[in-house]
C-alpha cells in the first residue's frame, strides 16, 4: 500500500513527465513575447500609416491678388458726369435758350406744344412778332369783365414765354366786347383785366400795351422782341 501512493521519484519517464509543466511554461512564455513584439510592430506600423492618411495634404497655392487701390484712385478714374447746363429762372423744364434772333420762334412752337388743334391762333406777323388769338366764346362771361379758364390757361403760357424772353413787350393788348350790345368801355376794361392777370404772373407793367378794345371777335396779344 506504501508504495502505490509515493511517485515513483526513480522512474525517468516520471521525472520528465513531472517537468513537462515547466518547459511548456517556459515555451508559453517564449511565445507570449514574440507575439508581444510582432503586435507591437504591426502597432507601430499602424499608427505610422494613420498618421500620414490624417495628414490633410496642402492645398495649391493661390494666385497672387492684384494690390488694392487706394481708396481715392478709383474716384479720380472715373469720369464725372456732364452737368446739364443751368437753367434760367422762368424756363420750362426742356426748353433750350435760344438766341434773340429766333427767340419768338422758339416761344410759338413751345405754345403750339399747348394749343394746337385748338381754338387758340398763334402765329408770326410778317415782321415777325408773335401773335396770339382767342375767340370771345372762350376769354369772358356775357356782360363781364370775369376771366373764363381757356382764356386763364393761355395767359398764363404767355406770362411763361414773357419771363423766359426777358426782352420782348406785349405791344398790342386787345379785348373785344359783346356782339350786343357792343361796348368799348366793356372792352376797355376786359383789356384792363387781361393786363392784371398778366401782372399777377410776374410781368411788369412797362412791358404791357395799354389795354384797348379789340377789332374783331376775339382776344390779341401781339408780342414782339427787339433785333439781336
Amino acid at each position: 500500500m506504501t508504495s502505490r501512493a509515493q511517485p515513483a521519484l526513480h522512474d525517468p519517464a516520471a521525472r520528465c513527465g513531472a517537468a513537462q509543466p515547466a518547459c511548456a511554461q517556459r515555451d508559453d512564455s517564449r511565445c507570449i513575447g514574440r507575439r508581444t513584439l510582432v503586435l507591437d510592430g504591426l502597432a507601430v506600423t499602424l499608427l505610422a500609416l494613420t498618421g500620414c492618411a490624417a495628414t490633410p495634404a496642402r492645398p495649391p497655392p493661390s494666385p497672387a491678388s492684384p494690390p488694392l487701390a487706394a481708396p481715392g484712385a478709383a474716384a479720380s478714374t472715373a469720369q464725372a458726369p456732364a452737368q446739364a447746363p443751368a437753367q434760367a429762372p422762368g424756363t420750362a423744364p426742356g426748353m433750350a435758350q435760344t438766341p434773340a434772333t429766333d427767340s419768338l420762334g422758339v416761344e410759338q412752337q413751345w405754345l403750339l406744344s399747348f394749343f394746337s388743334g385748338t381754338p387758340v391762333a398763334i402765329e408770326r406777323t410778317a415782321a415777325g412778332a408773335l401773335s396770339v388769338m382767342v375767340p370771345t366764346e372762350f376769354c369772358f362771361y356775357f356782360d363781364a369783365t370775369v376771366i373764363k379758364p381757356p382764356l386763364a390757361a393761355v395767359l398764363e403760357k404767355v406770362a411763361l414765354s414773357l419771363r423766359r424772353q426777358s426782352l420782348a413787350r406785349v405791344t398790342l393788348l386787345a379785348a373785344p366786347s359783346d356782339p350786343k350790345p357792343s361796348s368799348s368801355t366793356l372792352a376797355t376794361r376786359r383789356a384792363a383785366a387781361i393786363a392784371k392777370r398778366l401782372r399777377s404772373f410776374g410781368i411788369a407793367a412797362r412791358r404791357l400795351a395799354p389795354p384797348t378794345a379789340a377789332d374783331g371777335a376775339a382776344v390779341r396779344l401781339l408780342i414782339e422782341s427787339p433785333p439781336a
